[in-house]
Order: C-alpha cells, then sequence, then structure tokens
C-alpha cells in the first residue's frame, strides 16, 4: 500500500522546492516535489495549481518539519509552511484525523480516565 501524501510547504519556484528536498533527503525522508513542471512551464498557473509542492508521507510529516526548523533559510518564502495533518498522536507522532479520540498506531488516546469511562458506557 502506497503511503499517503501530505504537502509539507509550496513555493513559486523549483529551485526553492529542490532544496528542500535535498535537505529532507539528506535526513532520510523520502521526498516528492508536485507541480514544478506546471509552474516552470507557465508561472501564471501557480495560484491555479498552489505552486510547487513539497510532500512526504503523512507518517514523516512531523519529522519533516523538524528538520526544516533546524534550516530557517530554507523557509523563508512568501508562503508560511504547512502540514495538511489535522492532528498528531502526542505518544509515536503518527498522523491522526481531527474526528479521532485514539491513535490507530499505539492506542494513546486524547480522553482522561474518567472521559473514558463515560465513553464506554
Amino acid at each position: 500500500m502506497e503511503p499517503k501524501l501530505t504537502t509539507l510547504c509550496t513555493y513559486p519556484s523549483s529551485i526553492q522546492a529542490e532544496t528542500v528536498k535535498w535537505a529532507l533527503e539528506q535526513e532520510g525522508i523520502t521526498t516528492f516535489v508536485a507541480d514544478s513542471n506546471t509552474i516552470t512551464a507557465d508561472w501564471l498557473l501557480g495560484p491555479a495549481v498552489g505552486w510547487v509542492k513539497v510532500q512526504v508521507a503523512e507518517a514523516d510529516a512531523v519529522a519533516a518539519l523538524a528538520v526544516l526548523e533546524k534550516h530557517p533559510n530554507l523557509l523563508k518564502t512568501y508562503f508560511e509552511p504547512k502540514l495538511e495533518v489535522a492532528s498528531v498522536c502526542l505518544s509515536c507522532e503518527a498522523a491522526m484525523e481531527e474526528a479521532d479520540e485514539t491513535c490507530v498506531a499505539c492506542g494513546w488516546s486524547f480522553l482522561t480516565g474518567a472521559e473514558l469511562d463515560v465513553v464506554e458506557e
């Protein structure tokens, strides 16, 4: 099964995105650059397609942001870094949907013991 990709950040040019990709791959994070050819062919399409995207597997998103925080110059652009993962497990850092109450990877829950008793009833 192929991992679901999430957009980590966007850039107006493929050069910036490829630089970020290189930095992430040096740390062992598989990274993809999307829409590079479209923007290179016609930069006016940038707003329509969401510019050049740096994408990683959802499971690697938190680690990738940590790598980028070590290299603040890579994030200097007029686009804000974004993470499309709604929430992350505080125990194992696996991606969680906003509606999830427990992590499917490790079983950790946002709920306290008293709240769990109410949910189970």
